[in-house]
């Protein structure tokens, strides 16, 4: 075994999925860099929800995943499940664990381009969901297996090229930047 590479990996471990409350506190730009860096995708998946409730407290609080209504809502009248995803080596930004039964009323989305240059949508969730120019597929199983199962996680791509198409005109906020979206957000709890 090389032996470089082992302390590599055991330097790593100490590192990996480790976010303390100051990683928190961080400007949303910062935040991004900090979870790409030690975050493994499912982590900072759950963690890009948690900065937004911790941004606006006072707002939007987080749903206990037994409702089965996404990641926040807003007195609990608006239901809110958000998405983080890093441009990909294919040119293409991913969705994953997409629950279309689940009751929301919006995606907020995330992407983040090769420059970490982040944009912020928030769009309603039939845009995702119902969309003939987005392809959701099954995260798991077979599309034979999954046609006899009622709930089935999915997924998409949507390449750079397409955000513009698909996202952009739907989009709810008056821009795609961070303060944009806190706006919005602000706006929902009137």
């Amino acid at each position: 075994m090389n032996k470089t590479l082992l302390l590599q990996a055991k330097n790593k471990r100490k590192t990996r999925n480790i976010l303390n409350e100051k990683d928190f506190s961080l400007s949303m730009e910062d935040f991004i860099l900090k979870i790409y860096t030690v975050c493994t995708p499912n982590l900072y998946g759950d963690s890009f929800p948690k900065k937004i409730q911790l941004d606006l407290f006072d707002v939007v609080k987080s749903v206990s995943s037994s409702l089965d209504r996404g990641d926040l809502h807003v007195n609990y009248k608006k239901f809110i499940e958000c998405k983080i995803s890093f441009l990909n080596a294919n040119n293409s930004y991913s969705i994953a664990n997409i629950r279309d039964w689940q009751l929301l009323d919006y995606f907020i989305l995330c992407f983040v381009d090769h420059n970490f240059k982040s944009s912020f949508y928030c769009v309603d969730k039939k845009v995702i969901t119902e969309n003939p120019r987005v392809l959701l597929t099954g995260m798991n199983n077979s599309g034979t297996i999954n046609s006899f199962n009622k709930y089935v996680g999915k997924r998409t791509s949507i390449r750079k090229d397409e955000v513009d198409y698909i996202l952009k005109q739907n989009n709810l906020l008056n821009g795609t930047s961070y303060r944009n979206l806190i706006s919005f957000l602000k706006t929902l709890n009137k």
